[in-house]
C-alpha cells in the first residue's frame, strides 16, 4: 500500500469516527435541550462571506434563529 492509499484509509477512518461522534452529540443535544435534528442544516448551504450582500447575511442570521421561542426580535 502506498503513502496516498494509507492517507486515504486513515482519512476515511477519521471520517467514520467523526460521524459516530456527531450522532452521539446530536443525541445528547436532544436529550439535554430537547433540540431535534433532522439531518439537514437549518440554513441555506450557500457560503456567506464579508463580500456577501446585507440581504444574504440577514437571511443567514434569521435562518439560524428560526423557531426560537425565547423572544421575537424580527
Amino acid at each position: 500500500m502506498n503513502d496516498l492509499e494509507t492517507r486515504l484509509r486513515l482519512a476515511l477512518e477519521k471520517c467514520e469516527q467523526l460521524k459516530k461522534e456527531n450522532a452521539m452529540l446530536r443525541k445528547q443535544l436532544y436529550i439535554n435541550n430537547n433540540i431535534p435534528f433532522n439531518g439537514q442544516p437549518s440554513y441555506d448551504s450557500k457560503i456567506i462571506t464579508k463580500q456577501s450582500s446585507i440581504k444574504e447575511k440577514v437571511g443567514l442570521f434569521r435562518s439560524l434563529f428560526k423557531g426560537r421561542t425565547d423572544g421575537d426580535i424580527f
